[in-house]
């Protein structure tokens, strides 16, 4: 038991992506990753420690079951089943005509005692092989329910592993769009400051007014410069994370492009059936479920009816989750469309206020807030994109057993 309780903890080191184990293989390559959505799995499958680790774990547990423990009772049973028959061959022949009816003194003296410690002999070994059936019997019917949850668990635990990296690196495009929108603003904001110190010096505004504008410029400076140590940190995790060092070479590739109409390529009905079927939590509610119920003790049928409910409960929650990511892929649709048409409007009104411009009908200043609200405006289609993306492949990973 202290070995699984010691198995299970193996998720606390697998977000930070550090093992306490001896593998290092990979760790000191310096080549530049060219690192893309599509490549994250098959990284973290190969090269993540702990995702190894686990799979260690589970092929450790599977193979001390299915093959060393289960020949060592074959053994002992074939061992003992051997043992039996001799002794019964034995037994049988001190039944004989001719010893029964012998008028040996010493003979009629000793043998009902042979016979009744032959007789002991005989049920001990019997009772054994039943036990030893029964162990045999544990393997092809009843769970063996820590063994099978930890596998559960652990098999859990490396999709969510492959999930948190994918995550990382949907997080590092959010916070580089995020340092896009605040360049840009920092770059309309200098624009804004140049405008007012000459309306300070012709008298038009105050101290004040000006001083509050660059005290403003100077908390976005900050956060810039901040969102910058936290895009090298992200780049750091996911060199970790896929076993490499954390200051390794890395170029992080462009979000992919999603694709308008996602659910109509899927089938609903499949899609929620193979959720429920690889759901891990549901799996194990069944393992659960077939142990307790072949027991009617007082104990077993409160585990069972527990079971039972978290099966239910379970199994709802993962109808939910897929009625859920469904309508949250549509409404993530309209938004992508909507944020499409908006930047449609915005690039004919830059070209509107360039001509205007020409024309000297609107200032350089309505021009440059015209690129910069076309610039805003794809950062925002970018981010509409990203979280279609992000949403089907929620989706996708529900479908695969976990929700996330």
């Amino acid at each position: 038991m202290k070995r699984i309780i010691s198995i299970i903890c193996v998720f606390c080191l697998v977000l930070a992506g550090i093992s306490v184990f001896g593998d290092t293989a990979g760790a000191s390559d310096e080549k530049m990753l060219y690192l893309s959505f599509a490549k994250i799995e098959g990284l973290v499958v190969n090269d993540n420690l702990a995702y190894r680790n686990n799979v260690r774990t589970i092929n450790n547990l599977s193979d001390a079951i299915s093959n060393d423990t289960f020949s060592a009772l074959l053994l002992s049973r074939n061992q003992l089943q051997q043992l039996m028959s001799e002794t019964q061959t034995v037994y049988i022949g001190l039944l004989t005509p001719e010893n029964l009816a012998s008028t040996d003194p010493v003979m009629n003296a000793l043998l009902p005692g042979v016979r009744k410690s032959l007789e002991n002999d005989i049920g001990s070994y019997l009772a054994s092989i039943k036990q030893i059936d029964m162990q045999i019997d544990q393997f092809y019917i009843t769970p063996r329910v820590t063994i099978d949850t930890t596998i559960q668990q652990l098999e859990y635990y490396n999709k969510q592993i492959v999930w948190g990296v994918e995550s990382l690196f949907m997080g590092y495009h959010t916070l580089t769009r995020q340092l896009d929108m605040a360049e840009e603003n920092l770059k309309v904001l200098d624009g804004n400051i140049k405008a007012m110190e000459q309306r300070f010096l012709l008298g038009q505004i105050t101290e004040a007014a000006l001083l509050d504008i660059k005290s403003t410029r100077a908390a976005l400076d900050l956060g810039i410069r901040s969102m910058k140590t936290e895009l090298a940190n992200l780049e750091g995790q996911l060199n970790m994370l896929i076993n490499r060092n954390h200051d390794a070479p890395l170029d992080i590739e462009k979000m992919p492009e999603t694709e308008m109409g996602f659910l109509k390529t899927v089938d609903a009905e499949k899609d929620l059936r193979l959720a429920k079927t690889r759901n891990h939590l549901i799996a194990v509610a069944e393992i659960e479920i077939e142990e307790y119920s072949r027991s009617f003790s007082d104990s077993n049928l409160t585990k069972l009816r527990i079971a039972e409910n978290n099966y239910i409960s379970e199994v709802r929650t993962v109808e939910f989750k897929y009625e859920s990511l469904s309508r949250a892929i549509t409404d993530k649709e309209a938004m992508l469309d909507s944020a499409k048409n908006l930047l449609g409007l915005r690039q004919k009104l830059l070209e509107e206020t360039k001509v205007k411009y020409g024309l000297g009908m609107v200032s350089k200043l309505d021009v440059d807030k015209a690129e910069s609200d076309l610039l805003l405006q794809t950062i925002n289609v970018s981010a509409a994109n990203a979280e279609l993306f992000a949403a089907i492949r929620r989706y996708e990973w529900l479908v695969r057993g976990i929700g996330v």
